[in-house]
């Protein structure tokens, strides 16, 4: 899913999300690792952390591909 003004995502594919980001439309975030975070006395959560150098490795991309970005941004 592209962002509001036709640019690609980069998100974590993991719950819902994972059949709206897929490779045609994001750079989806692949290494995630799992946390729970506790909040007071609200029950414990579970978030997903995408790993750092994923992240930057998708950053990189992006910026020497600019011309397949704007692909997957319109896909």
């Amino acid at each position: 899913m592209g962002t509001a003004h036709g640019g690609a995502s980069t998100g974590a594919t993991s719950g819902a999300s994972s059949d709206v980001l897929t490779d045609d439309n994001s750079l989806p975030l692949r290494r995630l690792r799992q946390a729970t975070v506790r909040d007071g006395d609200d029950p414990p959560k579970v978030r997903h952390d995408a790993d750092l150098e994923e992240i930057v490795e998708k950053l990189e991309w992006a910026d020497q591909n600019r011309e397949k970005l704007a692909e997957i941004g319109r896909a």
